[in-house]
C-alpha cells in the first residue's frame, strides 16, 4: 500500500535526479567546471544527516536526503576526473573539519538533531566559498 510519505519520498527523489541530470551532463561535457572540495563538503555533510534521519527513525522520509548526498559525491567525483576546479583552499578545509566535527557532537549530545542543525549551517557557509570566488572572477574579468 502506497503511504503519502512513501509517494512523497519517491517524488522527491525523481525531482533531485531531474534537477542534477542537466549539471552532470554539463559537467560531463566540460561545459561546467565545478569546484571539486566543495561539491565534497556538500556530499559529507548531506550524507552525515541522512544518517542522522536514519537514526532519529526517518525512514523513507531520509531516502531523498541519501539519494542527494550520493549525486553530490558523485558530481564531485566527476568534476574531479574531468579536471575541474581542484583548488583547495584553507576555508575549504575548515567548513569540511567542521563537517566532520558534526559527529563527535551528535555523539556527545546522543540527540541527531543537533548535528542536522549544526550541518545546515556548515552547509549554508560553504556556499561562501564558491560565491566569492565566482565574485572576484566576474570582477577580474570587467
Amino acid at each position: 500500500m502506497l503511504t503519502f510519505k512513501l509517494i512523497f519520498s519517491i517524488a522527491a527523489i525523481v525531482v533531485t535526479f531531474v534537477t542534477f541530470i542537466p549539471y552532470i551532463r554539463s559537467i560531463w561535457l566540460g561545459k561546467t567546471k565545478p569546484h571539486v572540495f566543495s561539491w565534497v563538503v556538500w556530499g559529507t555533510t548531506t550524507l552525515i544527516v541522512f544518517f542522522a534521519q536514519l537514526e532519529a527513525k526517518g525512514g523513507i522520509g531520509a531516502w531523498p536526503i541519501g539519494v542527494s548526498g550520493i549525486l553530490t559525491i558523485g558530481v564531485a567525483y566527476l568534476a574531479f576526473l574531468k579536471s575541474a576546479d581542484a583548488l583547495i583552499t584553507r576555508s575549504d578545509w575548515l567548513f569540511f573539519c567542521s563537517a566532520l566535527a558534526s559527529l563527535p557532537f551528535w555523539y556527545f549530545t546522543s540527540d541527531p538533531m543537533w548535528a542536522v542543525i549544526l550541518l545546515t549551517f556548515i552547509d549554508l557557509l560553504g556556499f561562501g566559498q564558491p560565491f566569492v570566488k565566482r565574485t572576484i572572477f566576474l570582477m577580474k574579468r570587467t
